[in-house]
């Protein structure tokens, strides 16, 4: 059975993937869909122009690219371990940008799901 995933603990779902379809490389996909998802939650101040879903990609891609270099990790070739230091990383951020505990909880829940999968 499933578990049950309340959408205000986790706006971030990690999708249900199979063994041969966790991979490292994807698992960081995810940290950065995940982060993206974590960006949703902060209030944002009005601006003129609202970046483009690929402007907040590209911010969110190298905030936890900063974050693989910050715990001296490869963000190309990433490891388990690397990926759960950057994922630390990741959440200290979050918390600077004011992001709730309880996001942040269900958040590292979802990815937590992925990393346990890895080797």
């Amino acid at each position: 059975m499933a578990p049950i995933r309340n959408e205000v603990t986790a706006r971030y779902l990690a999708p249900d993937l199979g063994p041969d379809e966790v991979t490292p490389l994807r698992v960081r996909e995810e940290l950065i869909r995940c982060f993206m998802s974590a960006r949703a939650c902060i209030p944002q101040p009005p601006t003129p122009r609202s970046p483009s879903a690929k402007e907040q990609r590209e911010e969110i891609e190298g905030f936890v690219r900063y974050a693989f270099a910050a715990v001296g990790a490869d963000f190309e070739a990433p490891t388990k371990g690397a990926i759960l230091a950057a994922m630390e990383q990741c959440r200290e951020g979050a918390r600077q940008m004011q992001v709730s505990d309880t996001v942040l909880e269900g958040h590292w829940n979802e990815m937590m799901r992925l990393v346990a999968q890895l080797a």
